[in-house]
């Protein structure tokens, strides 16, 4: 049986759609822009795909180790907001994660002295960890699917500087057969505050984070059923921040800051501004600058190719005064071009302090916060909003599900039936990823989801067949269809390798 039919098949299913990436940041309610300071892949041919947790990216996400332009300045104790999304997700009515991919959540920083510092290794400390919540039912995956947003606290007295935020989702649907899948993203920040605070950190990726094999790597949650709150967390214990430190950080932000002549913001990508002209051939020299910076935007922005437009205007604009012979621009030379932010409901922090409902891995115990109104960014106004009311912990204890004994490292229950494995699909290995995975074979260089527009014909990540994919309602259902056609297949593997989903 050819590869290539068996790759095709299984993009018809439309794999890769259930899947999600972390691609934008709020900051106490305010958009910092798509893509916009987060080290995130162009196209989305392999940038949501799951990671393993032996993998390297596992620190970062994939392309995790490259450095991107912009680094977003965050207060201590601030609330974050990331958003998830899939490549279906931007329509209506469609999830940000399939509702089989239940599982974890977890936020992690990283202190650096330079957005240069590599992110794996050690140095990494939690900020948020929600497993299985008894009291609401739901595994931590399931708040977020409906609209993408996550939401929680930084610590207020950590050390002010320059920090990667780590959001973590961790899908158990394929668990039991030895694939759990990791989405991981990195946002560049710069943390404005005056704490002292050292949290103890562990590297990723490591044993001591999330060992492959480990009782809460191969966890079995659909059999037998009701078993999701016996499941053993991983990793470290949450950070208990001690208060908020008052004052601004001594230290001063100079990295990854908007360049003053930017006009045009989008993703990590700033489009500046051209040269003035007074006549025929000062006007043909700034049309040719201005596309030049244009063909930038289509390769560089990474996330919402459909802004690039706003610069081609701009060249558009150029060229009509070239040719009417009008040589005294550009016009409305200067002028902020930036798209307005998302307006969005974003729901309640998750934290206080790093306090949690239930399911937490604080080792100690964890009240469930009180509700509190959703805070709203406002693009009309341009301003930001006041972030939502913390809320005030509870002294009853939460329900002793499955928080940690105080190692942060999990336990897992003493005895325990013979999970039931899914019936599994033998890809050939390849690549980074010696797990593999399955590719989505759409064209990389479409315009981002959701854009509702057409972008010129400029590839960003070329991939190895344009078939259409449809949406898959069930991945264990997925699985079940194709595993007698891929028994016995080999599928050369690309960059990256190839995985179950």
């Amino acid at each position: 049986m050819r590869a290539s039919s068996i790759v095709v098949a299984l993009s018809a299913i439309g794999l890769t759609s259930a899947h999600t990436v972390f691609d934008r940041l709020f900051v106490d309610g305010q958009d910092q822009g798509p893509g916009t300071c987060i080290r995130i892949q162009p196209g989305w041919n392999q940038r949501n795909s799951p990671i393993g947790p032996s993998a390297k990216e596992m620190a970062c996400g994939r392309d995790g180790e490259k450095a991107v332009e912009r680094v977003c300045p965050i207060k201590a104790g601030a609330k974050v907001t990331f958003q998830w999304d899939t490549a279906a997700s931007k329509e209506k009515g469609k999830l940000h994660l399939a509702d089989s991919h239940n599982g974890p959540c977890s936020v992690m920083m990283k202190k650096v002295s330079s957005m240069s510092d590599p992110p794996s290794g050690d140095g990494w400390f939690r900020v948020f960890y929600e497993g299985f919540n008894t009291g609401t039912n739901q595994w931590c995956t399931q708040r977020m699917m409906q609209d993408g947003f996550l939401s929680v606290t930084v610590p207020g007295d950590i050390e002010g500087g320059y920090y990667y935020l780590r959001p973590e989702l961790l899908a158990l649907h394929a668990a039991a057969d030895g694939d759990p899948q990791f989405y991981v993203g990195c946002a560049q920040i710069f943390v404005d505050g005056s704490g002292t605070a050292k949290p103890k950190t562990v590297a990723i990726p490591s044993d001591d984070y999330a060992k492959p094999g480990s009782p809460a790597m191969n966890f079995n949650y659909h059999y037998p059923k009701g078993r999701e709150s016996t499941y053993p967390n991983y990793g470290p214990p949450t950070y208990q921040p001690t208060g908020q430190a008052s004052g601004s950080s001594s230290l001063k932000q100079t990295e990854g800051l908007r360049p003053s002549d930017c006009v045009l913001q989008t993703g990590n990508w700033c489009g500046k501004e051209v040269d003035k002209y007074s006549d025929q051939d000062g006007c043909w020299k700034s049309a040719k600058q201005c596309w030049g910076i244009a063909d930038g935007c289509w390769t560089g922005s990474s996330v919402m190719n459909t802004d690039c437009n706003i610069f081609k205007n701009k060249c558009e604009n150029i060229q009509k005064q070239c040719g009417s012979g009008s040589y005294n621009g550009p016009p409305d030379h200067g002028k902020i071009l930036d798209p307005p932010p998302m307006t969005a409901n974003l729901p309640p922090s998750l934290t206080d302090g790093g306090v949690i409902s239930g399911g937490s891995n604080s080792g100690g115990s964890s009240p469930s916060p009180s509700p509190s109104p959703s805070a709203v960014a406002n693009a009309d106004s341009g301003s930001s909003p006041s972030p939502s009311p913390s809320p005030s912990p509870s002294p009853s204890p939460s329900p002793a599900n499955n928080a940690d004994s105080g190692s942060g490292y999990g336990s897992s229950p003493s005895t325990e039936e013979k999970p039931k494995t899914m019936p599994k699909v033998k890809v050939a290995e390849g690549g980074d990823d010696k797990q593999g995975e399955v590719t989505n074979s759409s064209n990389g260089g479409s315009p981002a989801p959701g854009s509702g527009a057409d972008t010129p014909a400029v590839a960003q990540s070329p991939s190895p067949s344009p078939t259409p994919t449809p949406t898959p309602t069930d991945c264990p259902t997925v699985v079940t269809q194709t595993v007698t056609a891929t028994a016995t297949v080999t599928v050369p593997a690309q960059k990256g390798g190839y995985r179950r989903h």
